[in-house]
Protein backbone atom coordinates (compact mmCIF):
# COMPACT_ATOMS: atom_id res chain seq x y z
CA UNK A 1 0.00 0.00 0.00
CA UNK A 2 2.86 2.37 0.82
CA UNK A 3 4.35 1.73 -2.64
CA UNK A 4 1.08 2.87 -4.16
CA UNK A 5 1.11 6.01 -2.06
CA UNK A 6 4.69 6.77 -3.06
CA UNK A 7 3.81 6.28 -6.71
CA UNK A 8 0.85 8.63 -6.50
CA UNK A 9 2.94 11.14 -4.57
CA UNK A 10 5.68 11.10 -7.22
CA UNK A 11 3.19 11.49 -10.03
CA UNK A 12 1.50 14.35 -8.20
CA UNK A 13 4.85 16.09 -7.77
CA UNK A 14 5.62 15.77 -11.48
CA UNK A 15 2.19 17.07 -12.47
CA UNK A 16 2.59 20.04 -10.17
CA UNK A 17 5.76 21.05 -12.04
CA UNK A 18 4.32 20.89 -15.56
CA UNK A 19 3.68 24.61 -15.71
CA UNK A 20 7.46 25.13 -15.72
CA UNK A 21 7.96 22.96 -18.81
CA UNK A 22 7.75 24.29 -22.36
CA UNK A 23 6.21 21.75 -24.74
CA UNK A 24 8.63 21.20 -27.64
CA UNK A 25 7.48 22.61 -30.93
CA UNK A 26 7.64 20.02 -33.70
CA UNK A 27 7.81 20.44 -37.46
CA UNK A 28 7.24 17.50 -39.79
CA UNK A 29 9.80 17.59 -42.60
CA UNK A 30 8.80 14.41 -44.39
CA UNK A 31 6.31 11.65 -43.66
CA UNK A 32 5.17 8.62 -45.58
CA UNK A 33 4.39 4.93 -45.85
CA UNK A 34 5.99 2.74 -48.52
CA UNK A 35 7.48 -0.64 -49.47
CA UNK A 36 11.13 0.15 -50.31
CA UNK A 37 12.94 -1.76 -53.03
CA UNK A 38 16.26 -0.80 -51.46
CA UNK A 39 17.22 0.15 -47.89
CA UNK A 40 20.93 -0.67 -47.52
CA UNK A 41 22.57 2.59 -46.50
CA UNK A 42 26.01 3.19 -44.98
CA UNK A 43 26.35 5.03 -41.70
CA UNK A 44 24.88 8.55 -41.72
CA UNK A 45 24.21 11.30 -39.19
CA UNK A 46 21.09 13.31 -39.96
CA UNK A 47 20.45 16.79 -38.60
CA UNK A 48 16.78 15.98 -37.97
CA UNK A 49 14.84 13.42 -35.89
CA UNK A 50 13.68 10.12 -37.42
CA UNK A 51 10.72 8.00 -36.33
CA UNK A 52 10.54 4.54 -37.94
CA UNK A 53 7.92 1.82 -37.58
CA UNK A 54 7.45 -1.19 -39.85
CA UNK A 55 4.19 -3.10 -40.14
CA UNK A 56 6.20 -6.15 -41.26
CA UNK A 57 9.71 -7.31 -40.26
CA UNK A 58 12.67 -7.30 -42.62
CA UNK A 59 14.70 -4.18 -41.77
CA UNK A 60 17.39 -3.51 -39.19
CA UNK A 61 19.28 -0.47 -37.96
CA UNK A 62 22.92 -0.73 -36.90
CA UNK A 63 24.34 1.90 -34.55
CA UNK A 64 27.54 1.86 -32.48
CA UNK A 65 27.92 -1.90 -32.99
CA UNK A 66 24.35 -2.70 -31.88
CA UNK A 67 21.59 -4.04 -34.12
CA UNK A 68 17.96 -2.94 -33.76
CA UNK A 69 15.31 -4.91 -35.64
CA UNK A 70 12.24 -2.98 -36.76
CA UNK A 71 9.11 -5.01 -36.03
CA UNK A 72 5.39 -4.28 -35.61
CA UNK A 73 5.95 -4.41 -31.84
CA UNK A 74 8.82 -1.93 -31.70
CA UNK A 75 9.40 1.45 -33.27
CA UNK A 76 12.48 3.66 -32.93
CA UNK A 77 13.17 7.33 -32.36
CA UNK A 78 16.54 8.51 -33.66
CA UNK A 79 17.79 11.88 -32.35
CA UNK A 80 19.82 14.21 -34.58
CA UNK A 81 23.48 13.34 -35.22
CA UNK A 82 23.05 9.70 -34.22
CA UNK A 83 25.36 7.54 -36.36
CA UNK A 84 23.40 4.66 -37.91
CA UNK A 85 23.27 2.43 -40.96
CA UNK A 86 20.31 0.47 -42.33
CA UNK A 87 19.91 -2.99 -43.84
CA UNK A 88 17.09 -4.66 -45.79
CA UNK A 89 16.88 -8.40 -45.16
CA UNK A 90 13.50 -9.00 -46.81
CA UNK A 91 10.71 -6.79 -48.23
CA UNK A 92 8.86 -4.79 -45.58
CA UNK A 93 6.23 -2.10 -45.11
CA UNK A 94 7.82 1.09 -43.79
CA UNK A 95 6.27 4.08 -41.99
CA UNK A 96 8.57 7.04 -41.36
CA UNK A 97 8.52 10.60 -40.09
CA UNK A 98 11.43 13.04 -40.30
CA UNK A 99 10.91 16.01 -38.02
CA UNK A 100 12.62 18.80 -36.11
CA UNK A 101 11.98 19.86 -32.54
CA UNK A 102 13.16 22.48 -30.06
CA UNK A 103 13.11 22.92 -26.29
CA UNK A 104 13.86 19.81 -24.27
CA UNK A 105 14.43 17.80 -27.47
CA UNK A 106 17.67 19.72 -27.98
CA UNK A 107 18.95 18.03 -24.80
CA UNK A 108 18.47 14.45 -26.01
CA UNK A 109 21.76 12.63 -26.54
CA UNK A 110 22.39 10.79 -29.83
CA UNK A 111 21.43 7.10 -29.68
CA UNK A 112 18.68 4.75 -30.87
CA UNK A 113 15.60 4.94 -28.61
CA UNK A 114 13.19 2.01 -28.61
CA UNK A 115 9.48 2.95 -28.60
CA UNK A 116 6.35 0.82 -28.29
CA UNK A 117 5.07 -0.12 -31.73
CA UNK A 118 1.46 -0.23 -30.48
CA UNK A 119 1.00 3.52 -30.58
CA UNK A 120 2.40 3.63 -34.12
CA UNK A 121 0.14 0.80 -35.29
CA UNK A 122 -2.94 2.49 -33.86
CA UNK A 123 -2.00 5.82 -35.41
CA UNK A 124 -1.20 4.49 -38.88
CA UNK A 125 -4.35 2.38 -39.03
CA UNK A 126 -6.51 5.38 -38.09
CA UNK A 127 -4.95 8.18 -40.13
CA UNK A 128 -7.81 9.86 -42.05
CA UNK A 129 -7.35 9.25 -45.76
CA UNK A 130 -9.36 12.25 -46.98
CA UNK A 131 -8.82 14.77 -44.18
CA UNK A 132 -5.41 16.49 -44.29
CA UNK A 133 -5.79 18.37 -40.99
CA UNK A 134 -6.91 15.19 -39.25
CA UNK A 135 -3.97 13.23 -40.70
CA UNK A 136 -1.53 15.91 -39.51
CA UNK A 137 -3.07 15.89 -36.03
CA UNK A 138 -2.78 12.09 -35.86
CA UNK A 139 0.92 12.11 -36.81
CA UNK A 140 1.77 14.93 -34.41
CA UNK A 141 -0.09 13.07 -31.64
CA UNK A 142 1.98 9.97 -32.46
CA UNK A 143 5.24 11.94 -32.20
CA UNK A 144 4.31 13.46 -28.84
CA UNK A 145 3.38 10.01 -27.51
CA UNK A 146 6.74 8.71 -28.70
CA UNK A 147 8.60 11.63 -27.10
CA UNK A 148 6.85 10.87 -23.81
CA UNK A 149 8.58 7.45 -23.86
CA UNK A 150 12.13 8.86 -24.07
CA UNK A 151 13.88 7.66 -20.89
CA UNK A 152 15.23 10.25 -18.45
CA UNK A 153 18.81 9.03 -18.91
CA UNK A 154 18.70 10.06 -22.60
CA UNK A 155 18.61 13.73 -21.61
CA UNK A 156 21.63 15.85 -20.73
CA UNK A 157 21.67 18.05 -17.64
CA UNK A 158 20.20 21.54 -17.83
CA UNK A 159 23.60 23.17 -18.42
CA UNK A 160 25.06 20.41 -20.60
CA UNK A 161 25.05 20.68 -24.41
CA UNK A 162 24.62 17.68 -26.68
CA UNK A 163 27.26 19.10 -29.01
CA UNK A 164 29.89 21.84 -28.84
CA UNK A 165 28.12 24.99 -30.06
CA UNK A 166 30.99 26.04 -32.33
CA UNK A 167 31.08 22.65 -34.05
CA UNK A 168 27.28 22.66 -34.38
CA UNK A 169 27.55 26.02 -36.15
CA UNK A 170 30.07 24.57 -38.62
CA UNK A 171 27.92 21.48 -39.22
CA UNK A 172 24.92 23.69 -39.98
CA UNK A 173 27.04 25.54 -42.56
CA UNK A 174 28.12 22.20 -44.04
CA UNK A 175 24.52 21.02 -44.34
CA UNK A 176 23.46 24.20 -46.10
CA UNK A 177 26.44 24.37 -48.48
CA UNK A 178 27.75 20.84 -49.15
CA UNK A 179 28.76 21.65 -52.72
CA UNK A 180 30.36 25.06 -52.12
CA UNK A 181 31.94 25.01 -48.68
CA UNK A 182 34.67 27.37 -47.42
CA UNK A 183 38.06 25.77 -46.71
CA UNK A 184 38.94 24.36 -43.30
CA UNK A 185 41.03 27.40 -42.37
CA UNK A 186 38.10 29.71 -43.03
CA UNK A 187 35.84 27.42 -41.00
CA UNK A 188 38.42 27.60 -38.18
CA UNK A 189 38.24 31.39 -38.21
CA UNK A 190 34.45 31.17 -37.85
CA UNK A 191 34.89 29.18 -34.63
CA UNK A 192 37.83 31.11 -33.24
CA UNK A 193 39.85 27.86 -33.03
CA UNK A 194 43.27 27.12 -34.45
CA UNK A 195 43.49 24.35 -37.06
CA UNK A 196 44.68 21.63 -34.67
CA UNK A 197 42.03 22.43 -32.07
CA UNK A 198 39.35 22.50 -34.77
CA UNK A 199 40.28 19.04 -36.09
CA UNK A 200 40.50 17.59 -32.56
CA UNK A 201 37.17 18.99 -31.32
CA UNK A 202 35.37 18.18 -34.58
CA UNK A 203 36.52 14.54 -34.48
CA UNK A 204 35.59 14.26 -30.79
CA UNK A 205 32.07 15.64 -31.36
CA UNK A 206 31.22 13.78 -34.57
CA UNK A 207 33.50 10.75 -34.74
CA UNK A 208 34.63 11.88 -38.21
CA UNK A 209 37.17 14.28 -39.63
CA UNK A 210 35.78 17.41 -41.37
CA UNK A 211 36.65 15.86 -44.74
CA UNK A 212 34.87 12.59 -43.91
CA UNK A 213 31.84 14.47 -42.61
CA UNK A 214 31.62 16.60 -45.74
CA UNK A 215 31.82 13.51 -47.98
CA UNK A 216 29.00 11.92 -45.98
CA UNK A 217 26.86 15.05 -46.44
CA UNK A 218 27.58 15.22 -50.17
CA UNK A 219 26.63 11.57 -50.57
CA UNK A 220 23.46 12.11 -48.52
CA UNK A 221 22.40 15.13 -50.60
CA UNK A 222 23.33 13.41 -53.87
CA UNK A 223 21.34 10.29 -52.97
CA UNK A 224 18.31 12.48 -52.16
CA UNK A 225 18.61 14.15 -55.56
CA UNK A 226 18.83 10.77 -57.29
CA UNK A 227 15.70 9.59 -55.50
CA UNK A 228 13.54 12.69 -55.58
CA UNK A 229 14.64 14.89 -58.50
CA UNK A 230 15.02 14.69 -62.28
CA UNK A 231 18.52 16.19 -62.26
CA UNK A 232 20.98 14.37 -64.49
CA UNK A 233 24.06 12.63 -63.09
CA UNK A 234 26.24 15.44 -64.48
CA UNK A 235 24.06 18.11 -62.82
CA UNK A 236 24.15 16.31 -59.46
CA UNK A 237 27.93 15.94 -59.67
CA UNK A 238 28.37 19.66 -60.31
CA UNK A 239 25.81 20.70 -57.68
CA UNK A 240 27.58 18.85 -54.87
CA UNK A 241 31.14 19.83 -55.60
CA UNK A 242 32.53 16.89 -57.60
CA UNK A 243 35.03 17.54 -60.39
CA UNK A 244 32.97 15.69 -63.00
CA UNK A 245 30.57 12.80 -63.56
CA UNK A 246 33.39 10.25 -63.44
CA UNK A 247 34.68 11.50 -60.07
CA UNK A 248 31.15 11.56 -58.66
CA UNK A 249 30.25 8.07 -59.94
CA UNK A 250 33.47 6.58 -58.60
CA UNK A 251 32.99 8.19 -55.14
CA UNK A 252 29.28 7.26 -55.06
CA UNK A 253 29.94 3.62 -55.94
CA UNK A 254 32.66 3.35 -53.30
CA UNK A 255 30.31 4.84 -50.68
CA UNK A 256 27.03 3.06 -51.49
CA UNK A 257 28.29 -0.07 -53.24
CA UNK A 258 26.50 0.62 -56.53
CA UNK A 259 26.71 3.32 -59.25
CA UNK A 260 24.33 6.32 -59.29
CA UNK A 261 22.30 5.04 -62.26
CA UNK A 262 21.60 1.71 -60.53
CA UNK A 263 20.85 3.49 -57.24
CA UNK A 264 18.24 5.63 -58.98
CA UNK A 265 16.71 2.60 -60.71
CA UNK A 266 16.32 0.71 -57.43
CA UNK A 267 14.43 3.59 -55.84
CA UNK A 268 11.29 3.16 -57.85
CA UNK A 269 9.43 3.02 -54.50
CA UNK A 270 6.00 1.39 -54.22
CA UNK A 271 3.54 3.39 -52.12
Amino acid sequence: MSNGKNYMSNRHRVLQQLYHVQVPELEILKCGECRPNYWNYPESRFRYWCFYWNATPGAVIVSNGRTFELTPEKAVLIPPFTPFATEMRMPFSHFYVHFSGDGILERVRPGIIGISGTIAANCVENIPQSHLAGAAAAVYALLYQAIAQIPAESFTGNEESVMDKKIRKIIDIMYENPGDLPGNRQLCRMTGMNINEFYTVFKKETGLSPRQYLLMLRMEHASQSLRHSKLSIDEIAEKYGFADRYHFSKSFRKYFGLPPVEFRRRHDIQV
